[in-house]
Order: C-alpha cells, then structure tokens, then sequence
C-alpha cells in the first residue's frame, strides 16, 4: 500500500482562492503598511502611500504570473509553442 502524497496539479481550479485576488489583498495589505511606518517613521504618511502603491502595483502585477508559473511547471512550461 502506497501513501505517496501526490501534488494537486491544478491548485488553483477549485477554490476561491485565486492568483488575482492574492494579488490584490497583499498589495493593500502593503499600501495600508508602508503608510503606518511612514508615518511612524517621518511622520508623512503621503510618501507611505505612495510607496505602497509603488511596491502593490508590483505585486498586483508579478505574483499571480509567478504562482500560475509555479503550479504550472515553471515559465518555460507557460511559453507558447509556435
């Protein structure tokens, strides 16, 4: 008898769990904490913001591509064939 653990191909098919949305609640997540430290830090919570913004945007961008490449057997796997 085997109890071989066997990865779930496609990890994100069935939950309401998505690359998107993971995406998107860390990237607020960070807005709303780059503008606590800053303004703790220098007392200009603009800048905190903005940065915020700066590194979300980023994340919102690159981390569902990232986890879709993981799941899927990495870029190379992703990349069309012509």
């Amino acid at each position: 008898m085997s109890d071989r653990h066997e990865p779930n191909a496609a990890p994100f098919e069935d939950g309401p769990v998505t690359p998107e949305r993971l995406g998107t609640v860390i990237s607020l997540v960070g807005i709303g904490v780059f503008t606590s430290v800053d303004h703790t830090s220098l007392n200009s919570p603009a800048i905190g913001a903005f940065g915020g913004c700066y590194v979300g945007s980023a994340i919102v961008l690159f981390l569902p591509l990232l986890l879709r490449a993981g799941s899927n057997g990495g870029f190379e796997a992703m990349a069309p064939t012509g």
